[in-house]
């Protein structure tokens, strides 16, 4: 139903467009190409540039900004749709790398809803036309669409794309995607095109990903398959391949990082190489755009006194990932965890790694259809025996910024505060950091 008291669409604020379309459709997530693709028809262009779909549970956002560091670093134009945004909300659409202002998405709020007229459409599916106007508009030569849930029946796969790139398959989006990995790999396949290209980044892959690529007749490089990492006695780390599209890259060495971003790095070195006759890319311009890639909140560590490590892990695969980085810092103090995470996300088995790590723990609430509460987040992760014994060092907050405020006054200067969880969680605290 619509926002009370929203002036005329033509005086809205940013602000008040982003509140308006959380409120266009009944349900934040309803899986169904049928109404966003019915819109998109109405403004699609003639022609698209390349476009490069990334799927995956965990490191869709990783390979984007990858991949929009090569590309952009070679000289292609590039946009770049990603979610959910850390600060703000005009992080999710990038021109060259670069938050697109206020202004040009005011002019695209004002261009969908015209051209929508009656059709519902979720938050998301909204975000995603925003991002696809903005694009074509622009002609960037590179579109990199990050998919938001699963792959077949979200919203960026109304786009008919040239490679699809899935990364690391883990559970997550159950109630949407299915309960076992096989399940939840052909939902995500679904971005595989018919007779198009398809990089499979993940090394153990559920065998359901290749026989998706199979039946479409796509052109697949797999992971531990057409190429493979190589480890050297030195401690370097090597693509190798002998296929025939991705030898003139075998052999490079890969810039130092952990071990599940080196997958998502072969993946991305794998993805260009079968790009290269639509969009040339010499060995030098991939190394120097892999060596200048950053992403905020993904294992952001900012070396102070108590040393602070920000990272958006939120199911099991990634909080694992999150475990091995802190054994590599060889912290001298204590472990203070602050955390706070949807409801629908599972996180149990990998927490039993990190219990035996974290000295304190700050739950933070968050609010909204998909947040809980500190004390159910603790009911979860901790049993009554457990929250019942004086040595548990554990404390509910209301907010990301009361938690980490308590983190920091208990703090020595020589332990470790990771904040991690939801992107509400690591934003709100990146905002903190900044003001």
């Amino acid at each position: 139903m619509p926002v009370q008291n929203q002036p005329p669409v033509a005086q809205r604020s940013l602000s008040q467009w982003v509140d308006y379309i959380q409120t266009l459709h009944p349900r934040s997530i309803d899986l169904s190409l049928e109404r966003v693709a019915r819109v998109w028809e109405r403004i699609c262009p003639e022609a698209l540039p390349a476009v490069i779909a990334v799927a995956g549970t965990n490191g869709k956002g990783s390979s984007v900004s990858m991949l929009e560091s090569i590309y952009r670093g070679a000289g292609y134009s590039t946009g770049s749709f990603t979610s959910p945004h850390l600060v703000r909300f005009n992080e999710r659409i990038c021109l060259n790398n670069e938050p697109v202002s206020d202004q040009r998405l005011l002019f695209a709020f004002n261009k969908i809803e015209a051209v929508r007229a009656d059709v519902s459409l979720t938050f998301f599916e909204f975000n995603t036309l925003l991002a696809l106007e903005l694009f074509t508009a622009e002609k960037v030569e590179v579109m990199l669409l990050e998919v938001g849930m699963g792959g077949r029946l979200d919203a960026v796969n109304i786009v008919e794309n040239d490679l699809a790139l899935i990364t690391a398959i883990g559970l997550d989006h159950c109630a949407w995607l299915g309960n076992d990995l096989e399940s939840i790999a052909v939902e995500k396949a679904g971005i595989i095109k018919h007779q198009g290209l398809a990089v499979i980044a993940d090394p153990q892959a559920p065998d359901s990903l290749a026989r998706v690529a199979l039946q479409q007749q796509a052109t697949l490089v797999q992971a531990q398959q057409a190429y493979q990492l190589e480890h050297g006695a030195n401690g370097c780390v090597m693509f190798h391949s002998q296929h025939v599209r991705l030898r003139s890259f075998s052999g490079m060495l890969l810039p130092d990082a952990p071990a599940h971003q080196q997958h998502n790095m072969a993946g991305v070195i794998a993805a260009v190489a079968m790009m290269q006759e639509k969009l040339p890319i010499t060995i030098d311009q991939l190394k120097s755009g892999l060596q200048q890639q950053t992403l905020a909140g993904r294992l952001q560590l900012i070396e102070q006194a108590p040393m602070l490590l920000l990272d958006v892990s939120h199911n099991e695969a990634s909080v694992m990932a999150m475990i091995d980085y802190i054994d590599t810092l060889q912290i001298s103090g204590r472990l203070h965890a602050v955390f706070g995470a949807l409801a629908d996300k599972r996180y149990e088995q990998a927490f039993e790694m990190l219990k035996s790590r974290v000295s304190a723990w700050y739950l933070a609430s968050l609010e909204g259809e998909r947040g809980q509460t500190a004390m159910s987040l603790g009911e979860q992760l901790f049993t009554d025996q457990q929250r019942r014994d004086g040595h548990l060092d554990l404390q509910y907050f209301d907010g990301a910024q009361a938690a980490f405020s308590s983190a920091l006054a208990s703090a020595d200067k020589q332990d470790l505060i990771v904040i991690f969880g939801s992107f509400h969680i690591v934003g709100a605290i990146i905002t903190d950091l900044n003001s």
